[in-house]
């Protein structure tokens, strides 16, 4: 199984063992894809995270991240000539959808015990900000990608606990 825990300092695992790759834009590749789940041009990657290069040098340091994470962590991406994406057929857990994909289910739904502990459950993968301590350099675009899911993020963190807390106070005022 492929972990990526997003939230907080990111850290990358396969079958509970820690993978390291060491290049920053491989990282952002694999953490793009992961929150990403469908099929990205090749094209449109490259100039992701090499927007300052030419199309013929993007692409060739595209080919370089990819093999990278290809020597790390096998079958994980699914390519194409012109494509890429996370292999559908991996066993991938990603915090940070989880995290998005429970609060705002139980976000959605009346209060009651359950949704609270549903609640009190999730929030404990909140372990800091999105990609906290993560900067690509010369990638803009990705800059402002992950800016948005941290906010994003954030924010459902922050209704959790704010629902969270009204639900303790009425208990107590009972």
């Amino acid at each position: 199984m492929l972990k990526l825990q997003l939230l907080g300092s990111p850290q990358i695992s396969l079958n509970n063992e820690l993978v390291d790759l060491r290049s920053a834009k491989a990282k952002a590749l694999l953490y793009y894809l992961a929150l990403n789940r469908r099929a990205h041009s090749r094209l449109a990657m490259a100039g992701l995270l090499w927007p300052d290069r030419t199309d013929a040098e993007a692409r060739a340091n595209l080919r370089q991240a990819v093999h990278q994470i290809h020597q790390h962590i096998p079958r994980c991406l699914a390519t194409t000539r012109d494509t890429l994406q996370l292999n559908p057929g991996l066993d991938v857990f990603v915090d940070a959808l989880r995290f998005a994909e429970e609060i705002q289910m139980a976000l959605g739904k009346p209060d009651d015990a359950e949704i609270q502990e549903r609640l009190r459950r999730t929030i404990s993968l909140y372990q800091g900000d999105f990609l906290s301590g993560v900067f690509v350099d010369g990638a803009e675009e990705f800059e402002d990608w992950a800016l948005s899911k941290r906010e994003h993020l954030h924010g459902l963190a922050f209704e959790s606990l704010r629902r969270l807390t009204q639900a303790a106070l009425a208990h107590e005022r009972v």
